[in-house]
């Protein structure tokens, strides 16, 4: 596996990997209601899901196929993960701590010390990575 900056290219590939995450994975913590909600993104085109990008740092993790299997996007001037998923597939292979470690180097450029998940209470997966990490010590996480 090898992880590599998010290109315009990589527009479509995640917004079809976060599609199929929230319709597989995040359905086994979140009522029907709540993967409904996430889903509404069912509208959103690759030119938009670009656009949400702007501003951002973001990583792919590509495997030894050249498939995407996961994606992060960060503010690095702040800290704040936007986004992190991984394939259903390729959960629990350190997908997501690598791309972690990306975005918390990248935040590092801008002498941010400490990665911040949003503060949305419907986070379950993504707090419990953050949580690993920041009691492992591999990483400066604040859930």
């Amino acid at each position: 596996m090898r992880i590599r900056p998010f290109t315009a290219a990589d527009a479509e590939p995640t917004l079809a990997l976060f599609r199929h995450t929230v319709k597989t994975v995040n359905r086994r913590d979140y009522s029907e209601e709540e993967v409904a909600a996430w889903l509404r993104e069912e509208d959103v085109t690759p030119d938009m899901w670009l656009d949400a990008f702007t501003g951002k740092v973001a990583f792919v993790a590509i495997d030894d196929n050249g498939a995407l299997t996961g994606f992060v996007d960060c503010k690095p001037q702040t800290g704040l993960i936007d986004r992190l998923f991984v394939a259903a597939h390729r959960q629990g292979e350190g997908i997501g701590s690598a791309l972690l470690a990306q975005a918390q180097a990248a935040a590092l450029r801008f002498h941010v010390y400490r990665l911040r998940l949003s503060d949305r209470a419907d986070l379950l997966r993504a707090k419990r990575l953050y949580r690993r990490h920041a009691q492992s010590g591999d990483a400066h996480v604040h859930a």
